[in-house]
């Protein structure tokens, strides 16, 4: 399971962050774990999806499925578009949410 990074850049994520900490009314300095590398990627979480997508598919006979994370269900269509482009067989959303947080896991096979 692939939990892609989804702010495009640090500044995007330092300003989620303050903008969750005001929300929260705390003062931390971050309120989420990672390092940089696993919080953000240049384009953000539709540019990492469709590169991972795009990897999977030169290795589509080593793996059943491919699975990962989509916070953004606006990234949802185009991942599927772009799935069916590159050959896949079956595409599959399942929804997922736990407390206030939705999100849901994109799968393909080839």
């Amino acid at each position: 399971m692939c939990n892609p990074p989804f702010f495009k850049s640090a500044e995007e994520a330092q300003g989620a962050n303050k903008r969750k900490n005001k929300n929260l009314g705390n003062n931390t300095v971050r309120n989420f774990s990672g390092n940089n590398n696993e919080l953000w990627y240049v384009g953000g979480e539709k540019a990492f999806l469709h590169n991972y997508l795009y990897e999977s598919s030169l290795y589509k006979t080593q793996s059943t499925w491919f699975t990962s994370l989509v916070s953004k269900k606006e990234n949802i269509k185009s991942l599927q578009k772009s799935s069916e482009k590159l050959g896949a067989i079956e595409f599959k959303v399942i929804p997922m949410s736990q407390g206030n947080k939705v999100t849901r896991i994109a799968c393909w096979r080839f």
